[in-house]
């Protein structure tokens, strides 16, 4: 069972870092009309780019909390192996 619960805990390494990475993605994108620096710059305005900036950002949070679910119950699985081993 010792094996077992080091793939799992492997996986579910895995499965949190990539959580943490959609995170990051969702967290570093600049609305539109936006610098990273959050200073103002010329380009388009209106509904359509905030909206399409929205979906994207809602999107990677999505993606991010099944991954970090996923995380859970793979360190869960992990955890009951090693205790049954």
């Amino acid at each position: 069972m010792k094996p077992a619960a080091i793939v799992f805990a492997v996986l579910a390494l895995i499965a949190g870092m990539t959580a943490a990475w959609h995170w990051y993605q969702s967290a570093t994108e600049s609305p539109p009309g936006m610098d990273i620096l959050g200073n103002y710059v010329k380009g388009e305005t209106g509904l359509t780019p905030i909206e399409s900036w929205l979906e994207k950002t809602a999107s990677r949070n999505r993606k991010a909390a099944g991954w970090s679910a996923l995380a859970v119950v793979l360190g869960a699985l992990s955890s009951i192996l090693s205790t049954l081993a």
